[in-house]
Formats: structure tokens, sequence, C-alpha cells
């Protein structure tokens, strides 16, 4: 038996607050692997985020959707070696999730540690003014 709920068993559980991210194509976002929960007062999102330091890292929210935006710079290529395969990524990419206007968005909290970001979301019922979002 399974203890965890796959995309296509959840759809219909889940605040219409992250639908868009249920009903996007996940292999798109294969360098942003992305975990949403839900719990009674706020979301908690999990981002892999490997090798990728703070300040490569840009949060914001803007028109209720929250952007994380990360620019890896390219590494030198080094005389001593080749890669036979480089899958990882080296240049901006970008995710946008939808927020909807039940969060807080003045107090959302980003931490990054040990190649993971964790953005927290508080649940609310008025809507607020779009903000970037400081990293700890």
């Amino acid at each position: 038996m399974k203890n965890y709920i796959t995309t296509r068993d959840a759809f219909d559980l889940f605040d219409p607050l992250f639908d868009e991210f249920f009903l996007s194509d996940n292999r798109r976002h294969k360098d942003m692997k992305t975990d949403i929960k839900e719990y009674k007062d706020h979301y908690e999102m999990k981002i892999d985020l490997p090798e990728i330091k703070r300040e490569e890292v840009s949060i914001k929210t803007e028109n209720n959707y929250l952007t994380i935006s990360v620019n890896k710079k390219e590494e030198k290529e080094e005389k001593d070696h080749r890669y036979i395969t480089k899958e990882r990524y080296t240049s901006n990419i970008s995710r946008s999730y939808y927020l909807g206007e039940s969060v807080d968005k003045e107090n959302i909290k980003a931490k990054l540690s040990d190649g993971v970001l964790t953005v927290e979301i508080q649940k609310l019922s008025k809507t607020n003014e779009d903000k970037y979002i400081t990293i700890e």
C-alpha cells in the first residue's frame, strides 16, 4: 500500500491555490522539482535546487503568482578534463506557481539549505500587494 498521493490521484483534493502546478507538464520542470504540503494555516513548498547559492535565487510575487528564478553562472571549462555528459543546468531557469487571493503575500518566508529551497506561505482571507521575498 502506498503512503503518498500522486498528482492524478489528488487532483480534486487540493485547494485551487496550486491547480496550475498540478495541471502543468511536470517534465518541463525537471530542474525545479517541487513538493507542496498544505497545513491548517499555511502551505509549505520544498524545491530541489542542488548546488545553487542563495545569491543565485530570486523569489517574487506578482499578479497572484509566486515566481522563483535561478541565475546559475556557467562553470569555467577546465583544461584537465572534458565532459562526457552534462545534464545539469548552468543558465537562467524560472518557475511560477499560482497563489490566488487567499494567501498572505506580506509574510512569505524562504530558506535555502542543503540544496532545498523551503517556502512557507501563510493562508489569509484578504488580498495583499505584490513584493519580493528575502531568502534566509
